[in-house]
């Protein structure tokens, strides 16, 4: 076999279908522990709201991802990509000529709607209006790593991966009884446990969210104000999410939410209903930028790690860098590549 893939969130599946669209026969090995995919809300957004600019390189992930997800909707015969309008709630009459010059930009102005809407609304509490983003969308992580994983047959294993099983030989890399030329970790926090990659600066980052049902509340419009609030169809929406640097735990914390809970009791004017509240440890990088390439010792082994709260846009065109490096020897930009980092020496 030629590559072995282990883990199966947005990274991993995005690495596969560059494989898989390039006929490179591969393994997926992936954790029966919930990744952070399968729990993130998978809304698809280049702009940064809370300052009102574009993420870096937004727009350029954004073009790639939107093709890139009707390309795997295609294959599997589902939509996994769905256009949604986001409405960013103000939060004082002074944000209105923010986003008004904002929308203006060149690099916002396809995403911004510069009209400001003041009409309250029966379900949605926006004293000071709201601005409205086009061209913006929710992936569902869900189903695009269930059912994309199906076409893989008994090449897609459910297990934990062991790091001692490995041999490195003169044909290639073994595991177990098969033998591989190359191996590439998509992990996401997992990636600490990795005893060929835990030297990168992957700090993570605790996420936590709620799936609330309200029946009286739009299923076709993403709203943003301190969280953001998703329809996931048949009424239910994702809630979330928080941010906290210093909890590394995946227990669910009262105060977390209750922070949500106070959010949608300010903003929702009709009954809801909480379902669950559940916590991801986002994998996030010191200089937040995503970890790709190779091991700076051991040829061979590869990373795609570290895409923090936006892997639904970045994850596609990281992909395509990271193929074209493997397979096509072209350069990663150093703004990704790990050799950015220097390996301490140490036993592995």
């Amino acid at each position: 076999m030629d590559t072995l893939i282990i883990g199966f969130g947005i990274a991993g599946v995005s690495i596969a279908h560059q494989l898989r669209r390039n006929n490179i026969p591969f393994h997926v090995i992936d954790s029966p522990e919930n990744s952070s995919s399968l729990i993130a809300g998978g809304v698809m957004n280049p702009t940064v709201l809370k300052h009102y600019t574009m993420a870096w390189e937004g727009k350029k992930f954004s073009d790639y991802a939107i093709q890139f997800y009707k390309e795997i909707s295609n294959i599997i015969q589902y939509n996994v990509f769905e256009n949604f309008k986001i409405n960013r709630i103000f939060h004082s009459l002074g944000e209105h000529n923010e986003w008004i010059v904002a929308a203006d930009k060149n690099t916002l102005d396809f995403f911004l709607n510069k009209d400001i809407h003041l009409n309250p609304l029966r379900e949605i509490n926006t004293p000071y209006g709201y601005g409205s983003l086009k061209n913006v969308g929710r992936l569902d992580f869900k189903n695009i790593i269930n059912k994309y994983k199906l076409l893989f047959g008994t090449n897609y294993r459910r297990e934990v991966f062991k790091y001692s099983k490995l041999q490195f030989i003169k044909e290639g890399i073994k595991y177990k009884n098969d033998l591989y030329k190359r191996i590439i970790f998509c992990e996401g926090y997992g990636m600490k446990e990795n005893p060929f990659f835990n030297y990168l600066p992957l700090i993570g980052n605790k996420g936590e969210m709620l799936i609330i049902k309200a029946p009286n509340l739009s299923q076709n419009i993403i709203w943003k104000g301190r969280f953001f609030i998703v329809p996931l169809g048949q009424s239910r929406f994702w809630i979330g999410a928080t941010f906290d640097d210093s909890d590394k735990t995946t227990n669910i914390s009262p105060t977390a939410k209750n922070d949500l809970l106070l959010e949608l009791e300010e903003k929702l004017n009709i009954p809801f209903e909480i379902e669950c509240h559940d916590v991801q440890i986002r994998p996030t990088v010191i200089d937040q930028r995503p970890l790709l390439g190779l091991h700076p010792e051991l040829k061979n082994l590869y990373i795609f790690n570290g895409l923090g709260a936006r892997g639904s846009l970045m994850a596609p065109h990281l992909s395509k860098f990271l193929y074209d490096y493997i397979f096509l020897n072209k350069a990663l930009s150093t703004s990704i590549d790990i050799r950015r980092f220097t390996l301490e020496k140490k036993e592995i």
